[in-house]
């Protein structure tokens, strides 16, 4: 074994591993900009292109560029370059500041073979902050020279001159002299010949001749002032615009505009003249964006950084792209203001970006320097000019008309609309139309819109024959499409506002300023008073904002919200008062409590809730109940910020900046509603809402909906009788007044309870059923009607009864249901994790091992900081047998940096089985399916390089073999990526803090660790304090009996000569007996058989055993308390893991051990990671070490699975021979599919 381990010289490393220096070494197909065939033009093709060779040439030519800030003194005039396109020979040479011919003191060596022959050298080391040199780390020229047959190196500097030769990759140097020269000048001349077959092809190919050749006409527009030659032909490229003018598009392939873009009497100027680039230019920056004739792919980019062009863009080319982005939003909210509507994302794919950028101490982000990643600050740009440039450009008004053109036709179409009035209706079988929707006449004509058909059926019913001749009803049924980004190919599968535009009569594209036209003058919006009904409104207004925003603004209250009761209190009297929010309610409450004391309350959720006769009052006062909409030309970008995909930022600041939601109330008693109120005052109770629902606490981890069903499941008591899931859901919506539909909720619960690796690492419930397994990653769950479930034996030990009193509860419709946060003994959220979208935030927080989770609180215990707690924890789902590899990146100066994103790494062996190599699949990360491997293994087996699958996995656990074509798979890499065995877990948390304001937290979990410590010690101050009162009354209560029992016994208390139960109330009060709820009944009214001998001596037992339990807690301090919980938790979650390990072990194969084992397991098992693996055995709390002497170390060793019960003989046997039936069979299969010659597929069905 020990002659597989060896130590390379830095030359034979280059060469064994040049990708890791220069990049690629492959040729590979890309699109990029080269010269066309007349060195004319500059076009945009496809071309083999070798990223190593492209490297080891660019390292000299930028050498002689960098040399042109070195030159102050004697200053540069020309960079010549020569290639030899038959022998690949090529040379680079400057003049300028030469290199010194002298030896370094340091190192005893003639500088220029110092710098060009020996790696780590470099004259750049000083890190001086004004340098505009592109090389930083010493390898540079010296990589050209090991991967050349041939280097040499002439310099001339200071009447001195000397030639230096190597060969045999820079392993051999010929002896050499320093001699004097009469040739005036400085001079530095390289020329070498690459070795063709390091990469991978014999020659120069005219692919990589087209490249280097526009490589140096880009040097050459870099550095105007130098002369730059290619093939002793000076390339004349002039000034910026004229580089620019290589990229633009012939002015045929322009459209002539299709209106005047100059003012009166003058002639149009021809397309060429007015599709222009628009440039940029300053010191350090050139800028120019080229429109092009057509929509690319992707955005095109072209950017080079003080010389060096980086392929890969970068922050520079990011810069550039935002402000040509400003500019075209600017363009589309003027073109939206003209009633058109174009997309953004599309005009940008009509620009080639081109940045030629200067910077002090630029930064990319490797050797091969494809990527700039160091921060650039642009000079002010003028945005305004350039969207006036846009605003000019032909082929933009014809992309954006022909686009609206071809979409407005389908659409008109899709709704029917044709002719100016149309009477009714017959295809909309759901709208019911008003008795004169479409005629004529000066009445207005109001079409209500209501959410779903309840509420339709309230607003037929409810009005009345003279109002049905003007009111249509129309119900619309689940969620809008958001058309804010402007995706009319999306709203043509909207059917809802598709059918609503058509009952309307009204055309998209088309421009109004009247409602004259349309079958309807006003849209009356009637949805439920809660926060869905709110965004229902939201999107209809958005909607018609972004496609009609000229109707709005010129006919106000088009569209108006009608308002209905969210509360009603009746008196006895039968007086009604109305309330539109709960804030209102509780200030009417508050002032009047005795009056409200004895009014009926009735919550009115849904529309559905109010009945007929209110329904009517409604509509006879419908002026109180109307607010009709205004609407500015400022009010698209309101709108834009709130349903715009692009304004996450927007959102986020909105939500942090919003006041309480008492504060943030729209007053029903205003006559207009303005988007402005609208969005600040209603539509930012359902962002609220949505963020309530969809992100957890900090506290317990928990969302409001699994709040409930714990909730719900801790009060419905009976733990170890299961229910079916349908039935728990309607228990839960009864008692926890849960408003969303049973279907979301029966999901959550099934959520709760599944226990396949990587859902839950505690499942708070227990599933009794199919509840979804590794297989679909739990969506191949059983219906809710078929499967059981019941608390999970963990829960009470993490959730202790004891709190329940201490807790602050929740008040929905005037009862008080499911605490505001639990606050259990450890952080779930870490535990378990969560995944959650919002309005405006999303939330993903890692799941961790729940003793590693112990170890964390325990160190807080121990007075360590957050940080120091958290010291070592990484990501982890219980039964998970893979790894966990902390990603580490290097810098550009090649420091290593830990990043807190970790990679999940699944678990694989390779063997070959009759010279076919075999992969043998035994863990995937814990957020991938099996499903997803098996129809990865298919895609393979189309590309040929997988030949059939035998899969063994199970609900739990992964086992595959996949047969692999040979030599198919070179490294072990190309198998985790192709296998799917590696994953990227990594933390982005926004949750509710313990004062349950949204706090968007990122990569850090400190504050989760810190609030969740805060609340539980703060919860075990409040518990102690409880528990003292309640056993101090215990014992009061105790010594009482105990008294009054004596007393009794003595005579001293005779009730025969007592004259009613007042005197026995006097004579307890007498005895100074403890009152309980000012009552002695707990005395009084006991049986005469309770006092006896045997009670009188066990209660002297219950009053020392209440003493000794009152001592022993006072004497505990919280941490003490919280340990208890802790160790008892531990325990059982030690015993709960066992047996799930248990159960999963025994469901795999044994482990195969081969003579022959691939070369795949030995390269992969040798490489340097920094693997943690969970070992089963040995509690964290034992440990003695961790961060600042806290309670222990993570648990981070090798995972062994708990050894399998003893095999009695007989099944061994019984084993033994199915795995040889197994065999023969396998074998007489495969000699089958061999004489069939049957394909891949075949194979695989065979299989």
């Amino acid at each position: 074994m020990a002659h597989k381990y060896k130590k390379l010289s830095p030359i034979d490393h280059v060469l064994l591993r040049p990708e890791m220096y220069v990049g690629s070494v492959e040729s590979q197909p890309i699109q990029l900009f080269l010269l066309d065939d007349q060195h004319s033009k500059v076009e945009w093709t496809t071309a083999d292109l070798n990223h190593g060779l492209l490297k080891i040439f660019d390292e000299i030519v930028l050498n002689a560029a960098d040399n042109i800030h070195n030159s102050k003194r004697n200053p540069m005039t020309f960079i010549n370059v020569t290639i030899d396109e038959t022998t690949g020979q090529i040379t680079v040479e400057n003049d300028g500041a030469g290199i010194p011919l002298v030896k370094s003191k340091d190192h005893k060596l003639l500088i220029p073979e110092m710098i060009f022959g020996h790696l780590l050298t470099s004259s750049n080391y000083d890190n001086d902050p004004d340098s505009m040199s592109a090389g930083r780390h010493g390898y540079g020229a010296k990589l050209t020279n090991i991967m050349s047959q041939e280097f040499i190196v002439y310099c001339r500097t200071a009447d001195k001159e000397v030639t230096i030769r190597w060969t045999d990759h820079m392993r051999s140097i010929d002896d050499y002299q320093v001699q004097p020269t009469n040739e005036a000048g400085n001079l530095t001349k390289i020329t070498f010949t690459p070795d063709f077959s390091v990469f991978g092809v014999t020659k120069l190919t005219k692919d990589m001749y087209r490249i280097l050749h526009k490589r140096i006409l880009d040097l050459a527009a870099a550095f105007p002032s130098v002369t730059v030659s290619f093939n002793g032909t000076a390339l004349d490229v002039g000034s910026f615009a004229s580089y620019v003018k290589l990229f633009e598009a012939p002015a045929s392939l322009f459209s002539a505009p299709t209106a005047p873009v100059v003012a009166d009497g003058d002639a149009a100027p021809p397309p060429a003249e007015l599709n222009k680039p628009f440039l940029f230019e300053v010191k350090h920056l050139r800028l120019a964006f080229i429109p092009q004739p057509q929509a690319s792919v992707s955005r095109r980019t072209f950017a080079v950084v003080n010389g060096v062009v980086t392929y890969s863009g970068g922050t520079h080319v990011q810069a550039a792209q935002q402000i040509l982005t400003d500019a075209v939003d600017a363009l589309v909210a003027q073109k939206k203001k003209e009633g058109i509507i174009v997309t953004v994302n599309t005009f940008l794919r009509y620009f080639t970006t081109v940045v030629f950028l200067e910077t002090t101490q630029p930064k990319f982000d490797s050797q091969s320097k494809v990527r700039l990643v160091s921060k650039v600050k642009f000079p002010r740009f003028p945005t305004g000019q350039l969207v006036e440039h846009l605003a000019t450009m032909t082929f933009l008004s014809d992309a954006s008309k022909g686009q609206m053109d071809v979409l407005n036709k389908e659409l008109n179409a899709l709704i029917q609309v044709s002719g100016k009035r149309r009477p009714m209706i017959s295809t909309l079988t759901k709208l019911v139309d008003a008795a004169s929707a479409g005629g004529s006449g000066s009445e207005i004509r109001t079409l209500i819109v209501t959410e779903g058909d309840s509420a339709k059926a309230l607003a037929l019913n409810s009005l009345s024959n003279e109002q049905r001749k003007y009111f249509g009803v129309f119900p619309l049924r689940g969620k809008l499409l958001n058309v804010r980004n402007n995706n009319l190919a999306r709203l043509k599968k909207c059917k809802e506002l598709c059918d609503l535009f058509a009952a309307l009569g009204i055309e998209i594209g088309r421009r109004y300023t009247s409602t004259e036209s349309l079958r309807y003058q006003r849209l009356l919006v009637m949805t439920d008073q809660d926060a869905d009904g709110t965004h229902i409104k939201g999107l209809l207004i958005s909607a018609f904002e972004s496609l009609w925003p000229s109707l709005l603004q010129h006919s106000l209250g088009f569209i108006s919200i009608f308002s209905t009761p969210l509360i009603r209190a009746t008196t006895r009297g039968g007086d009604v008062h109305s309330f539109y929010n709960v804030q209102e309610f509780v200030a009417w409450k508050h002032d009047n409590a005795r009056l409200a004391s004895e009014c009926f309350i009735k919550y009115y959720k849904g529309l559905g809730t109010s009945t007929t006769t209110e329904g009517k009052e409604y509509f006879k006062q419908m002026e109180q109940h109307l607010m009709p909409l205004q609407v500015t030309p400022s009010d698209s970008q309101v709108l834009d910020n709130v349903f715009d995909s692009d304004e996450v930022q927007w959102r986020k600041e909105w939500l942090s900046a919003a006041p309480a939601v008492e504060e943030a109330t729209l007053d029903r008693r205003q006559k207009m509603l303005t988007i402005p109120t609208f969005v600040d005052k209603e539509l930012i109770h359902f962002a609220n809402a949505g963020n309530l629902r969809a992100l957890p606490s900090a506290v317990d981890g928990l969302k409001p909906s699994q709040r409930k069903i714990l909730w719900s499941c801790f009060r419905r008591g009976n733990a170890n009788e299961s229910l079916k899931v349908s039935q728990l859901s309607g228990y839960i919506s009864e008692v926890s007044a849960f408003h969303h539909g049973e279907m979301s909720l029966q999901q959550t619960i099934i959520k709760m309870a599944q226990d396949y690796v990587g859902s839950n690492n505690i499942n708070l419930l227990e599933p009794e059923g199919q509840f979804g397994s590794r297989q679909h990653l739990g969506s191949d769950h059983a219906a809710a009607r078929y499967i059981f479930t019941k608390l999970s034996p963990l829960a009470r030990l993490i959730f202790p009864k004891e709190d329940d009193e201490l807790l602050q509860f929740v008040e929905d419709e005037g009862k008080y249901v499911e605490p505001r946060f639990y606050v259990p003994i450890i952080p779930m959220l870490l535990v378990n994790g969560s995944v959650g979208i919002g309005f405006g935030f999303a939330c993903t927080v890692q799941m961790h091992h729940p003793l590693d989770v112990v170890t964390v609180v325990r160190r807080m215990m121990r007075k360590n900081t957050p940080t120091q707690a958290l010291e070592g924890l990484r990501p982890w789902a219980v039964g998970y047998s893979g790894s966990v590899v902390q990603k580490t990146t290097v810098d550009e100066e090649g420091r290593e940096v830990v990043s807190t994103t970790h990679v999940a790494m699944g678990r694989f062996t390779t063997r070959k089985v009759k010279g076919f190599p075999v992969v043998r699949v035994e863990e995937l990360p814990w957020d991938r399916a099996i499903e997803q491997l098996r129809g990865r293994v298919a895609k393979l087996a189309e590309e040929s390089k997988v030949l059939r699958i035998a899969d063994y996995s199970g609900a739990n656990h992964v086992d595959s073999d996949v047969v692999l074509a040979a030599d198919s798979f070179a490294s072990p890499r190309e198998i985790e990526k192709d296998f799917l065995l590696t994953s990227n877990v990594a933390n982005n948390a926004a949750v509710y803090n313990p004062e349950m304001v949204l706090s968007p937290l990122g990569e850090s979990v400190e504050s989760i660790v810190q609030w969740h410590y805060e609340q539980r010690l703060a919860m075990y101050t409040k518990r102690k304090e409880r528990q003292l009162l309640l056993l101090n009354t215990q014992l009061k209560k105790l010594k009482s009996t105990l008294t009054f029992t004596e007393t009794l016994r003595s005579g001293d208390l005779d009730f025969r000569k007592m004259a009613d139960e007042n005197a026995l109330v006097k004579q307890c009060s007498e005895l100074k007996l403890h009152r309980e709820n000012d009552s002695f009944d707990y005395l009084t009214r006991r049986p005469v058989t309770y006092f006896t001998n045997n009670n009188v001596e066990k209660l002297k037992r219950d009053i020392e055993h209440c003493k000794s339990s009152i001592k022993s807690l006072e004497s505990k301090s919280e941490v003490e308390l919280w340990e208890t919980d802790l160790a008892a938790f531990e325990k059982a979650f030690t015993a709960h893991e066992d047996a799930l390990l248990l159960r999963i072990e025994a469901d795999r194969r044994p482990v195969f051990t081969a003579p022959e084992v691939d070369n795949l397991s030995q390269q992969r098992s040798n490489e340097k990671w920094k693997f943690f693996r969970r070992k089963k055995g040995g509690s964290s709390s034992s440990s003695s070490g961790g961060a600042g002497g806290g309670a222990g170390e993570m648990v981070v060793r090798e995972f062994v699975p708990p050894p399998l019960p003893n095999q009695p003989p007989a099944a061994a046997a019984k084993a033994q021979a199915k795995a040889q039936v197994a065999k023969f069979v396998g074998g007489v299969l495969a000699m089958v599919a061999t004489r069939l010659q049957v394909g891949v597929v075949g194979r695989l069905l065979l299989h």
